[in-house]
């Protein structure tokens, strides 16, 4: 069975991806423009994960509401 990664873990990785790739920038303006880039995959990450989470949690909702009209 596949292990599941949490949004906990996702982020970790993240960041330490980020500082990777921090360390490596020649100035303030390419740090500035990695940063908001890594903003913006943050937050894209999240976004997916949650509507993964919403739709996982409607499932099981419906269950139990079906499993409660039987």
């Amino acid at each position: 069975m596949r292990e599941s990664v949490g949004l906990l873990e996702v982020v970790r990785v993240h960041n330490e991806v980020f500082l990777e790739v921090l360390a490596t920038v020649r100035d303030r303006d390419e740090a500035q423009s990695v940063a908001r880039a890594a903003s913006v995959l943050l937050i894209d990450l999240i976004a997916s994960f949650e509507m993964s989470q919403r739709g996982f949690m409607d499932v099981q909702l419906g269950r139990d509401q079906a499993s409660d009209q039987s």
